[in-house]
């Protein structure tokens, strides 16, 4: 039997980071689409009245430190009451169903920083109850390479951040699902540990079918599969007959299959061209392949 498919707000963050669209706009366009699931994500939550003289004063403080400091005040706003309502509102009036909230965490930091890293988790675990989704996504750190993998002590960080995050999930009647995504997750086998050492019914792995390096993404999934409970169909290029050029979805989806996977698809189309037509054509693919037995 074929998953439910649902679509992603990053399919549209072209036009999300140019502002033509907001995340409000979301539940609408994937219902135009034929979809009834959607996964809104936290890098577009929208921003509060005033934001940019709001942001003057933080503006101010990235400068004294060297740094971009827009990342830490986006993250100020997540959360915000009255967006989740509006939110919540808008996928009711489409008629979609929020599969997961996506929130991009970062549990490598020192105690401060996890304080902080925690907080952020609140905020996040705040919208998924209003969108009433049953799974937050979250991420082991924002690092795109695995350079952290050789830095002592950073794997423990991210186990402990994750099981302090475990706890306000379970508070919340919310599960996570920890994606392969960035930094230490890039590597199967220090993701797995990571799963298997918190240990817990309330984390989960979000697999995304494109992330692990090519040399290692069929092992990959074989390794994380049985722990999925949330899944990313990526997809940015295809061939003339309709495969996406560089994932072999025919393996993936046996592999998944085999593990007895029961959790959503969730089309992850990050191609050139119009993201309709890019989430029609991974939706062909996912029906052709995924075996109905």
């Amino acid at each position: 039997m074929l998953p439910s498919l649902g679509v992603s707000a990053w399919c549209f963050h072209d036009a999300l980071y140019a502002g033509r669209l907001t995340l409000h706009d979301i539940p609408a366009r994937t219902a135009a689409l034929g979809f009834d699931l959607v996964e809104l994500n936290d890098l577009f939550y929208p921003p509060p009245r005033l934001s940019r003289v709001r942001y003057l004063p933080w503006r101010v403080w990235g400068k004294l430190r060297g740094r971009d400091a827009w990342p830490a005040f986006q993250r100020s706003w997540v959360g915000s009451a009255s967006t989740r309502q509006h939110l919540r509102a808008a996928c009711d009036q489409a008629g979609v169903r929020c599969a997961a909230f996506t929130l991009n965490s970062d549990f490598t930091g020192n105690p401060r920083q996890q304080e902080a890293a925690l907080a952020y988790v609140a905020a996040g675990l705040a919208v998924t109850r209003s969108l009433g989704a049953p799974i937050m996504r979250v991420t082991s750190d924002y690092r795109e390479k695995s350079d952290d993998m050789t830095t002592p002590g950073v794997s423990e960080r991210v186990i402990a951040g994750l099981r302090g995050a475990i706890k306000l999930a379970q508070a919340a009647d919310v599960r996570l699902a920890l994606e392969n995504h960035w930094g230490l997750t890039t590597e199967p086998a220090a993701m797995l540990r990571m799963v298997q050492e918190v240990n817990s019914p309330w984390l989960g792995v979000c697999l995304d079918l494109g992330n692990f390096p090519p040399e290692q993404r069929l092992a990959g999934i074989e390794l994380l599969a049985p722990y999925a409970i949330h899944a990313h169909a990526k997809a940015g290029q295809f061939t003339e007959s309709g495969e996406e050029v560089h994932i072999d979805y025919a393996a993936e989806f046996a592999i998944l299959q085999r593990a007895g996977y029961r959790g959503p698809l969730v089309i992850e189309y990050e191609g050139a061209g119009d993201p309709a037509v890019g989430i029609q054509r991974t939706r062909e693919l996912i029906e052709r392949h995924w075996s109905p037995a």
